[in-house]
This record gives C-alpha cells, structure tokens and sequence, in this order.
C-alpha cells in the first residue's frame, strides 16, 4: 500500500501541529513557509500554554492535550519550556470575590487550583507588589514555551520541510 502524504502550508504553530498530527498517522507530510524562521502571529501571539483561561469541557480538555503534546515535543526536540502556573491577584474586594467563585467552580471541575492569602503570596513571590493585595488565585497548569523554537522542531523534527519565497 502507498503511504499517504498531505502538504501543509505555514509552519507557524498552528501548521506544525497539524503536521505533527499528520506525521502521527504516518502520512509522509510536506511544510511549505514563506519565511525561514518563526515569525508574524507565532511569535507575537504566543508563549503560554494557557488551559485555566478555556470553559470547562471540550476546550479546557482540548487545552491540558495541548499541554501535554507540547511537554513531548518539548522533550522529542530539546525546546526550552517551563511549567510555570499562573497567578492572578486581587487587590480588591470584587477581585477577590470573583477569584474565590472562581476557585469554587474550578474545584468542582477538578482543576489543579487553590486561594493563596496576601502572605503566602509575599512568601512565594518576591517580585509582586503586595499593597492593599487580598489573595490570588494560583493555576498549576500552565506553562511556558518560547515561540521562536518552531525552527528547532524543523531541524529535529523526521518530517520534510520546505521553504518557498512568496
């Protein structure tokens, strides 16, 4: 039987995932890009992995996959990443209204989060400003990636990758 192939245009992230999918089913995969390195939204809209920001179900379940295909390309690839969290802060009483319903729903789905009171975050964080701080809202799921490491997965990567001038 022939292999299968499929031709992506853009190895922004979003063509390099479809081309990591593809190369998954064992189609022999072709990326085609106008530029050389990362570049345009790759670069400016990206750099967190970011699953506490999605509604629960379908996008928050796609958004922990993501995190996770990200960690084993991260691994496969030698991609600097970093799994960080992610903190938000309430410096009044609204925000920090919000943040405990918040820490309610997300308890109830599961997700990997707890309330930090003004001093534990000052304990753990010396670098935010804790004037009239009430608490935070810390996500353990989140993680950094650099948006420029792309061009590494196209030298590691097996798949054939193409530049054209457009």
């Amino acid at each position: 039987m022939q292999q299968k192939s499929a031709i992506v245009i853009g190895a922004g992230i979003v063509g390099l995932a479809a081309a990591r999918a593809l190369a998954l089913k064992d189609f022999a995969v072709k990326v085609f890009d106008r530029h050389p390195q990362a570049s345009g939204a790759s670069v400016r809209n990206f750099g967190m992995v970011w699953p506490i920001g999605q509604p629960s179900g379908t996008l928050y379940k796609r958004a922990l996959r993501s995190r996770e295909i990200w960690k084993t390309i991260a691994a496969e690839a030698g991609i600097w990443h970093e799994e960080t969290g992610s903190l938000h802060l309430a410096y009044n009483a609204e925000e920090w209204q919000v943040l405990r319903e918040l820490e309610f729903v997300f308890k109830k789905e599961k997700r990997n989060v707890i309330l930090l009171d003004r001093n534990k975050i000052a304990e753990k964080y010396e670098h935010v400003n804790t004037d009239n701080l009430m608490g935070g809202l810390y996500s353990a799921d989140e993680m950094l990636v650099d948006p420029r490491c792309p061009v590494t997965w196209r030298k590691s990567m097996k798949w054939n990758f193409s530049g054209i001038n457009v």
